[in-house]
């Protein structure tokens, strides 16, 4: 009796362990929102999009910036020191996780219909 106990703690222990991997931006179960580039100030982007009009977002200091240019998409550490040098025509995406909060942040990124034709 006692063995069937301990079997059925360590089984719930391996998946709760295993229910709580890393997030990654392109997370299945995440969102993500498309704009331009308005503000970002106190750790809050502001971007701005057709579809959803202007939507802020808190970032922490461990969101991750996704930088494209050219063909090449370097990870910066740290999104508040390339956020400060936007400007108002920069597309932006926003990653959200499941739990809604800032997983990464993309900036410009190559757009759907230019990687087709690539």
């Amino acid at each position: 009796m006692l063995r069937l106990v301990l079997c059925g703690v360590v089984a719930v222990g391996m998946a709760v362990g295993l229910s709580e991997a890393k997030e990654s931006p392109k997370n299945a179960n995440g969102t993500s929102f498309h704009g331009h580039f308005v503000s970002f100030s106190n750790g809050t982007l502001t971007i701005a999009s057709k579809k959803h009009g202007q939507k802020s977002f808190q970032l922490s200091a461990q969101t991750r910036a996704l930088v494209w240019t050219g063909s090449t998409r370097p990870q910066v550490l740290g999104a508040a020191a390339v956020l400060s040098k936007l400007g108002p025509n920069d597309r932006v995406v926003v990653h959200l996780g499941r739990n809604g909060k800032v997983v990464a942040v993309g900036i410009n990124p190559p757009h759907k219909s230019r990687k087709k034709a690539a």
